[in-house]
């Protein structure tokens, strides 16, 4: 929007990740096998998918909040995709 150019949506939500020290050495190691086994989207999105869940409207709250229903299309998104073992 800054650039005068319409993103077509209300909200986004800026994700940003740093590893340190082993934690590094680990996580580029996983992307390195990701790219050797052509599974970078796959492995990237895995990854996401094990830092947070993206829930549909929230009908239950407190301490269950875990059980509201998962965005289907967050659900769709990350049902074939894996980090590198």
């Amino acid at each position: 929007m800054a650039s005068g150019i319409d993103p077509g949506v209300d909200s986004w939500i800026r994700f940003e990740v740093r590893y340190y020290h082993d934690n590094a050495n680990y996580a580029l190691d996983k992307l390195i096998q990701a790219f050797r086994e052509d599974n970078v989207s796959g492995h990237i999105v895995g990854c996401l998918a094990q830092m947070f869940e993206f829930k549909e409207t929230i009908t239950m709250d407190g301490a269950n909040k875990y059980k509201n229903k998962t965005w289907s299309k967050w659900e769709a998104l990350i049902k074939d995709a894996t980090p590198s073992e």
